[in-house]
């Protein structure tokens, strides 16, 4: 009963012990105002200490094509809103938002990660991506970006020429492939260019 094709799509998890609703198509999203809500949910993750990520897609009056989507994870048993498209992007120049969000994804002490991709004032082919990731304390930094300088314990060795969270088979909790590990905090690999 009062389930339609608006609704019937949610997110469950056992990761606090007991089987409970983490997010369901219809309802309001943590982090978003008036009339949002979830539209459709891309492959949820689960890491070993229980806590639950994902990528959604949006839909409401306020909802247009530059800011559709988002990710969600669980920090301290809430779900809250780690990045959503058409936001402003952390460690970037004023009025740089994000364009596109890939997948997240997870480690053990509660972080998670995603490359973005970006738009605004300056934004270029060349600058244009980056790996984001949530610290411990709760706050979305960026990690590296494309167009920026590596600089190494050595020195700079030139500007970073693309940017991703590249798999390996065995390192993400979930038993998926990923780069994102646990008490290390972000592994970034990313490629060198001229």
């Amino acid at each position: 009963p009062g389930v339609t094709a608006d609704n019937r799509l949610g997110i469950w998890s056992e990761g606090s012990g007991a089987l409970e609703l983490i997010a369901r198509e219809g309802e309001r999203p943590p982090g978003t105002e008036g009339d949002v809500v979830f539209d459709w949910f891309k492959r949820a993750l689960l890491s070993g200490n229980g806590q639950t990520a994902f990528r959604a897609r949006l839909t409401g009056a306020d909802v247009d094509d530059s800011n559709d989507s988002g990710i969600w994870a669980e920090r301290e048993g809430q779900l809250r809103l780690v990045a959503r498209t058409g936001d402003l992007a952390p460690g970037t120049e004023p009025g740089v938002r994000f364009d596109s969000l890939g997948e997240p994804v997870l480690n053990g002490v509660g972080q998670t990660a995603f490359i973005g991709w970006v738009t605004g004032p300056g934004i270029s082919n060349r600058n244009n991506s980056g790996i984001w990731a949530v610290d411990r304390s709760g706050v979305v930094r960026i990690i590296v970006r494309a167009g920026e300088p590596l600089v190494t314990d050595n020195g700079v060795m030139g500007p970073v020429y693309s940017v991703d969270l590249a798999y390996t088979q065995s390192n993400r909790e979930d038993g998926r492939p990923g780069p994102f590990k646990g008490r290390h905090g972000v592994n970034t690999p990313f490629t060198i260019g001229p």
